[in-house]
């Protein structure tokens, strides 16, 4: 401990690079097998296609509301559906992440 609090106090920007770059991934590498054994993955892959659509379905509206791509008002209904989708992310956001836990525990 004393040897690892002298190394992060004379070459602490050195430290977080390693630790940062090294053994974060190692981290995560090991972390992934780990929750792969305990079966924490969903099963049957249809599920993550609807969590996908959802996540692009709150990703498009600031995405279509960029001042170059707002010029384009071809479609009022998708700038509506847009709209309705940017004032109720909170809610999608929510809805979304018990469906996951209900995934996970169901």
């Amino acid at each position: 401990m004393l040897v690892s609090l002298l190394v992060a106090f004379v070459f602490p920007f050195h430290l977080f690079l390693l630790t940062y770059a090294v053994l974060g991934p190692i981290h995560y590498i090991t972390e992934i097998h780990w929750l792969n054994e305990r079966n924490y993955f969903i099963k049957d892959k249809k599920w993550m296609w609807y969590l996908a659509s959802i996540t692009l379905l709150i990703a498009l509206p600031p995405i279509l509301f960029i001042p170059i791509l707002s010029e384009i008002k071809a479609i009022p209904i998708v700038f509506e559906m847009m709209n309705f989708v940017r004032d109720y992310t909170d809610i999608i956001l929510l809805a979304t992440f018990f469906f996951a836990i209900g995934l996970i525990y169901f």
